[in-house]
C-alpha cells in the first residue's frame, strides 16, 4: 500500500519537476540574453564615448594614420589638407578637406575639396573600413588614356585587356572594383572632369562640367545615375545616363563579364562622327548631328537589345563596305535591334528621311531578321 502511494506521489511530482526545470532553463536563457544585451550596449556606449570625448577632439592628429590607411587600400599617394568629424545619427562621419590622390611620384590627378565619409558599423565585422555613405562635392578629376588598353583614372592604372581575368588582372583593376563593391552609397555633386587620349596624335582634352553622379548598392544590384554637361566651343551638351546593373548572387560578382542590366542614355546634341571614329565604325557612319535617346539591355558582357530614338541632320552612312555613301539632310524615327544567340532582328517605326537635294519621304515601319554570323547578316527576311 505504501509502495503504491509512493509511486503515485513520485508520478505526480515528475511533471512538476519537469516544469520547474523548464522554467529554470528559460530563466537562464533570458538571464544570459539580458546580460549579453547589456554588455553589448555598454560596449557600444563606451565606444561612442571614446570617439566623442577622446578621438574626435584630436582627430587631426590621426591624419597621417588615415592617409596611410587610404594609401594601403587605393595603392596611390594620398594627402589630406583638413579633417573633422561628427555623427550622422549613430554612425561616425569624417569630413575631409583638400584630399588629393595621385600615381606615385606624379602630380595629383584627383582633387577633392570636400568629402563626407560616413562609416558603417560593418567595419567591426569585416575588419576593413566600410562606408554606409560617401559624398564628394566639387571634385576635379583627370582621366588619361595611356595606351590602347590602359587608363589612368584618379591614380588608378586600369588595364581593360585584363578585365575579369583573375590571373591577369592588375592590382589596380581589382582594387578599384573591390572599393566600389564595398560601398553602399556613393554620391558626387558638381564635379569637373577632363579626359585626354594620349594614343591620338592631335589629342584634345574633353571637358565635362556640372556633373552629378549616384551609385547605390542593393543586395545583388547597383543603381547608377549620371547627369552632366559636355563642354564645347559652340554649346554645352546635357547628358543623362541611368543604369541598373545586376550581379551574380553566387560566384565572382566582381567580374563585369557576369553582369547584366539596363542602360538609358539621353543626349540633346550629339555628333556621331568622332564617336564612330573612336569605336571603329567610321567606314559605315561618317557624320550625323542631332538628338538621341536610347535604351540598352546587356547580359554577360553582351548586347541583347538596343532601342534608339534618333532625330539627326547631315547624315552620311553606308550599309556595308561595298555600298555607296548615302547622304541625308534629315533622318528620324525609332530603331530597335535584338540579338539572341545568332538570331538578329531589326525593326523601325515612323522613319522619316530626306535625301540630299530631294523631297522628304515617310518610310513608316519595317522589320528585318536573319542570322548574324562573322559580322554580316545571313539568310535574312524583310
Amino acid at each position: 500500500m505504501k509502495s503504491d502511494r509512493s509511486q503515485s506521489f513520485a508520478d505526480n511530482q515528475s511533471p512538476l519537476r519537469k516544469r520547474r526545470l523548464r522554467r529554470l532553463r528559460w530563466r537562464s536563457i533570458f538571464r544570459i540574453a539580458g546580460w549579453t544585451v547589456v554588455s553589448v550596449y555598454i560596449l557600444f556606449m563606451s565606444l561612442v564615448a571614446f570617439t566623442r570625448l577622446w578621438l574626435f577632439p584630436q582627430i587631426e592628429r590621426q591624419i597621417p594614420f588615415i592617409e596611410h590607411q587610404i594609401e594601403a587600400v587605393t595603392k596611390t599617394d594620398v594627402k589630406i589638407g583638413h579633417l573633422d568629424a561628427d555623427w550622422n545619427w549613430i554612425n561616425p562621419r569624417l569630413m575631409l578637406g583638400n584630399l588629393t590622390l595621385a600615381r606615385p611620384s606624379e602630380s595629383a590627378s584627383l582633387t577633392l575639396p570636400h568629402v563626407e565619409a560616413t562609416l558603417s558599423w560593418d567595419t567591426l565585422f569585416k575588419l576593413t573600413p566600410t562606408l554606409s555613405r560617401l559624398v564628394i562635392t566639387d571634385p576635379n578629376l583627370k582621366v588619361t588614356r595611356l595606351s590602347e588598353t590602359q587608363f589612368n583614372v584618379a591614380g588608378f592604372v586600369i588595364d581593360t585587356a585584363n578585365a575579369g581575368n583573375d590571373e591577369g588582372d592588375s592590382d589596380s583593376n581589382r582594387t578599384l572594383v573591390h572599393i566600389l563593391e564595398a560601398q553602399k552609397h556613393i554620391e558626387i555633386n558638381n564635379g569637373q572632369f577632363e579626359y585626354l587620349d594620349l594614343t591620338q596624335p592631335d589629342a584634345q582634352t574633353l571637358r565635362i562640367k556640372d556633373t552629378n553622379f549616384l551609385l547605390h548598392q542593393h543586395l545583388i544590384a547597383w543603381s547608377v545615375g549620371f547627369q552632366a554637361k559636355l563642354v564645347s566651343p559652340r554649346i554645352d551638351t546635357p547628358i543623362d545616363i541611368r543604369a541598373n546593373i545586376e550581379r551574380k548572387l553566387f560566384g565572382d560578382s566582381l567580374d563585369p563579364k557576369t553582369w547584366s542590366g539596363r542602360l538609358y542614355v539621353d543626349i540633346d546634341h550629339v555628333d556621331f562622327a568622332p564617336i564612330a571614329d573612336r569605336i571603329g565604325v567610321d567606314e559605315y557612319v561618317q557624320s550625323g548631328k542631332g538628338e538621341t535617346h536610347f535604351w540598352l539591355h546587356f547580359k554577360n558582357h553582351k548586347l541583347t537589345k538596343l532601342t534608339a530614338d534618333l532625330v539627326l541632320d547631315d547624315v552620311k552612312l553606308r550599309l556595308s563596305e561595298k555600298d555607296d555613301l548615302i547622304s541625308l539632310d534629315h533622318l528620324s524615327g525609332r530603331f530597335e535591334e535584338t540579338l539572341s544567340g545568332n538570331l538578329f532582328e531589326l525593326s523601325t517605326k515612323d522613319v522619316v528621311i530626306k535625301p540630299h537635294g530631294l523631297d522628304t519621304h515617310y518610310l513608316g515601319d519595317s522589320y528585318v531578321s536573319g542570322l548574324w554570323m562573322h559580322g554580316t547578316l545571313n539568310d535574312g527576311s524583310i
